[in-house]
């Protein structure tokens, strides 16, 4: 029955009028329209595939469904030529994505594709809790299970005429390791790690087993095969450099390489295009300011000339060239997800397909981008958003959102702080991009970017510096300095805590999502995570004296530094990693700052139940409704 219910109202959703025709006066964001707000493409790897003939787009939509507390996920198909676009097959419900044994919160995205003949769609669906492959017949409609996998699928794509399926470890044999921990406990082991749950989460690559499945007998067989790579026209222009960040080139098929400047730097993605005369190369490449403009340009290796065909903030992804255009994902500051097309000559931008008509009715805030580089040249940005009905000469709130700020502005990593909601109540939002140190990463390795950032301090103080000038221009456009709030997860966690003991007097409530580092999260890891982290950085225990991160331990644990952490704090921990919080919850209660702490049963590093992530944005926002407006 779920099935069907859920295919009559994909169909309600693509005939939904435009939004133009919905609503002839714009009203106010509520945080029911960011929370029910559809997401098309997937979570992880943003999924898009393109017919063999390139007339058509196929992608998944992904709407919540809030009385089962779940997701529904459908298969949609888009006719790139009049953007016409109809669901054509349920893909089923959540399921989790699981990686190196642990959860993050995010589920696994759906996958798709034709068949070479475009006659048909394989894709990945959920039944039962269960993973496999469905066909879709695209005349007929027919729809049928393909695979009776014993794991889940976790890839898939063709090799000439041979559907290649990648499966899970088998679903038996992790229930067999559930029940024997059930009943006669389980060893801690060298990868266990207790920070993030006393109970073992199956490795689904540890049994992971590649499969051919034949189309005309439909015979199954194992196989060898692993997923081809995508040609390497983008590539290290030095092939032995260890850099973070090595110096990127862009290539024909030849290993022809171009030579103008706009063929460098941080290349994205790119396509080898058949035209009328010579083989052409499209690429995607970020530049700018922070890197926060999208350009995409096209390379003639037999002229060398290289054309800019489009150039602009909005975010760009999946893409997948169709004929004479490009067809991609698209997000901007205040447009959701949706599907376009970019004219390869023009450069123009034509809408194929929104998930979300109705959000054409929702008032649009001023938006200001805000650029910042320190001295060493380290590159930030913010999005200044302004309250809604914003009058010049008086003051508002603010709220200081993380840790990144391309695309859509939901509601930052994590999508916990609603951002147009607090627009709409009155509160000026910065939405801030975080600091990367791009000239370290061009010349050392990751790890020596993270040993040398981290001992210096000058992560913390470059993300501080960034901060205190967003805050400082946001104060000069009406924001009361007396009423800034800040939030933050994972990474924008770690900001919060430093913050709140380096600006003690900045930030009159917070609001954060992740425990902080403390000593007692060091003994949570696991061995091999211990030890790894002594290989590569040096990173030694809290009680090793002599060390240089003996110090790092004692100034960056919250929990040692309580009585610098006078703000309003609201926790909102998932369960996995909540234990490492305590230690600091008990010094605030000792020092009696104020806070309140909220667990989320089941959640891990992200928050995956739908009412899970509503309870934490309205408490979000009523947290910030009790300390920074006046009464």
């Amino acid at each position: 029955m779920r099935f069907q219910l859920a295919m009559i109202l994909g169909f309600a959703l693509v005939v939904s009028p435009p939004a133009g025709a919905q609503a002839e006066q714009r009203r106010a964001a509520t945080l029911e329209d960011i929370y029910l707000l559809r997401d098309i493409g997937g979570d992880v790897d943003p999924f898009l595939e393109i017919s063999p003939d390139q007339t058509q787009a196929a992608f998944f939509v992904r709407e919540i469904l809030p009385e089962a507390d779940d997701y529904a996920y459908r298969l949609a198909l888009t006719d790139i030529a009049s953007g016409h676009t109809r669901i054509i097959a349920d893909a089923g419900r959540f399921v989790f994505r699981t990686d190196g044994g642990y959860r993050s919160g995010l589920g696994v995205d759906r996958i798709a594709r034709f068949s070479p003949d475009g006659a048909a769609l394989y894709y990945t669906a959920e039944r039962h809790g269960q993973l496999n492959i469905r066909r879709v017949d695209l005349r007929t409609g027919d729809d049928a299970q393909v695979t009776d996998a014993e794991g889940d699928i976790r890839g898939l794509w063709f090799s000439g005429n041979v559907l290649m399926f990648e499966t899970a470890t088998p679903r038996q044999q992790a229930r067999a390791q559930l029940i024997e921990d059930e009943r006669r406990g389980f060893r801690v082991d060298e990868n266990f790690r207790a920070a993030y749950g006393l109970a073992r989460v199956t490795d689904e690559a540890a049994g992971a087993r590649t499969w051919s499945y034949d189309l005309p007998s439909g015979l199954t067989r194992a196989a060898d095969d692993s997923a081809p790579p995508a040609p390497a026209y983008i590539r290290a222009i030095d092939s032995t450099s260890t850099a973070a960040e090595p110096a990127l080139g862009l290539f024909a098929p030849g290993n022809e390489r171009c030579m103008d400047p706009a063929c460098a730097g941080a290349l994205d993605a790119a396509w080898l295009m058949s035209g009328d005369h010579a083989e052409e190369v499209l690429f995607l490449r970020r530049e700018g300011h922070g890197r926060a403009l999208h350009a995409l340009y096209m390379w003639s290796p037999a002229s060398g000339a290289v054309r800019l065909i489009r150039r602009a903030e909005d975010r760009l992804f999946a893409c997948a060239p169709g004929r004479a255009a490009l067809v991609c994902f698209q997000e901007s500051a205040l447009t959701p997800r949706r599907l376009v097309s970019i004219d390869l000559a023009s450069g123009a931008l034509r809408p194929l397909f929104d998930p979300n008509p109705a959000f054409g009715s929702i008032a649009a805030p001023r938006v200001e981008r805000l650029d910042f580089t320190d001295a060493e040249g380290n590159e930030s940005f913010a999005h200044l958003v302004y309250p809604l009905r914003y009058r010049r000469g008086r003051t508002y709130p603010a709220v200081v959102v993380q840790y990144h700020s391309r695309g859509f502005l939901r509601g930052g990593v994590g999508n916990e702080t609603p951002i147009l909601p607090l627009s709409a109540r009155g509160y000026f939002v910065i939405s801030v991009e975080r600091p990367e140190f791009r000239l370290r990463a061009a010349r050392l390795t990751a790890a020596e970017v993270q040993r040398e950032t981290e001992l210096d301090g000058s992560e913390r103080r470059a993300k501080r510096e960034a901060l205190n000038d967003f805050i400082a221009r946001a104060v000069a456009r009406g924001a009361d300095p007396a009423r800034i709030g800040i939030t933050g997860l994972s990474d924008g966690a770690e900001t919060v805590y430093a913050m709140l003991m380096d600006e003690p007097n900045t930030f009159r409530a917070a609001v954060v999502s992740s425990p902080p580092t403390d000593p007692a999260s060091w003994p949570l890891q696991a061995s091999a995570y211990r030890d790894r982290s002594l290989a590569r950085i040096g990173l030694t225990s809290p009680w090793v004296e002599g060390s240089p991160w003996t110090q790092w331990w004692r100034d960056n644990s919250a929990s040692l530094n309580a009585e610098r952490l006078s703000t309003p704090t609201l926790f909102n921990w998932g369960e996995s990693e909540a234990v490492r919080g305590f230690p600091l919850l008990a010094r605030l209660h000792e020092n009696g700052t104020p806070y309140e702490a909220y667990i989320y049963p089941g959640a891990y590093h992200l928050k995956y139940r739908p009412q899970h992530l509503l309870a934490a944005q309205q408490r979000t926002m009523d947290w910030f409704d009790r300390w920074l407006q006046p009464e």
